[in-house]
């Protein structure tokens, strides 16, 4: 939701590696379905290892047979500077206790891009 609200993306979608569904595969299927001319898929994973290699694999399968759709893999968000320093953020806002609910990210308590006037507000309370 946070990668799609704000951003003028057509359409996101989550799909899993593996354990539960919607698999990459059959998600990739559902977003050909609309006939776009490329595809992004952007890992949600820290690391490079077998799981990139799978999914790069699985990526290249479904290039292999639509190949009028432009499709990329993304880089792992990896352990840079800027993943630490909002672990570390998070890691405070819980210590002092500025983050009592679970929806840290709602975008009526964050400003997200092109929501920001949702926040605060009778929504922000119910949430």
């Amino acid at each position: 939701r946070l990668i799609e609200e704000g951003r003028g993306w057509a359409r996101v979608a989550t799909a899993f590696l593996g354990v539960t569904t919607p698999d990459v595969p059959a998600v990739l299927e559902q977003m050909a379905a609309a006939r776009p001319l490329r595809l992004i898929v952007l890992p949600y994973l820290l690391f490079p290892g077998r799981l990139i290699e799978r999914l790069e694999e699985q990526a290249r399968r479904f290039a292999e047979s639509h190949p009028w759709i432009g499709v990329r893999v993304a880089e792992p968000l990896g352990p840079g500077p800027a993943l630490v320093q909002a672990l570390e953020r998070r890691l405070a806002g819980v210590l002092e206790g500025d983050r009592p609910l679970a929806c840290d990210a709602c975008v009526y308590r964050v400003e997200l891009p092109g929501r920001a006037r949702e926040v605060g507000g009778l929504r922000a309370l119910l949430w």
